[in-house]
């Protein structure tokens, strides 16, 4: 139960540092702002519910389980990741092109995709909030891949217009 409680407050921890990094981004490039404050607030709600999911498990352990293992030691390195992509990208050592597919990476990373897999319960409560996380982060991801889509495409259609093709 400890161990799963230090997964679960580095999972919270994790998500603030990625909305920490798309705030970032709305700040940097203000033609999409609005998009990255969008992907901000969802990481601050996957944080809230990673805290009610903590909350849930100490008050009732008996329902809850470890599911697969996950050490607390992998989330810190990608909180380090995210850390450093910030630090960069404040000094402005990353376009948003490139940032598009950070993000896009970090969406489609394991950590991500294993959320539903580190505990397991009948709970459905649990299953409600770690669903919609889980949605949240497809979403994410289908969005970050249509950006790097069209942006292509724009840049494509620039190399014609200029002759470059």
């Amino acid at each position: 139960l400890n161990n799963l409680q230090v997964v679960l407050n580095r999972m919270a921890e994790y998500e603030l540092a990625l909305a920490e990094l798309y705030l970032t981004c709305s700040q940097i490039w203000p033609d999409n702002k609005y998009v990255w404050i969008l992907m901000e607030r969802g990481e601050v709600k996957h944080a809230q519910y990673i805290n009610k999911i903590t909350k849930m498990v100490t008050e009732k352990p008996e329902v809850f389980e470890l599911g697969r293992p996950l050490k607390p030691v992998a989330i810190q390195v990608s909180i380090s990741g995210i850390r450093w992509n910030l630090q960069r990208l404040k000094n402005k050592e990353i376009t948003e092109r490139n940032m598009l597919f950070i993000s896009r990476d970090i969406e489609q990373s394991l950590l991500e995709n294993q959320y539903g897999e580190i505990v397991k319960t009948n709970d459905t409560e649990f299953q409600s909030l770690m669903n919609e996380i889980l949605l949240d982060t497809l979403a994410h991801r289908e969005f970050l891949n249509d950006k790097i889509k069209e942006r292509q495409t724009l840049r494509e259609d620039h190399l014609t217009v200029a002759g470059v093709r």
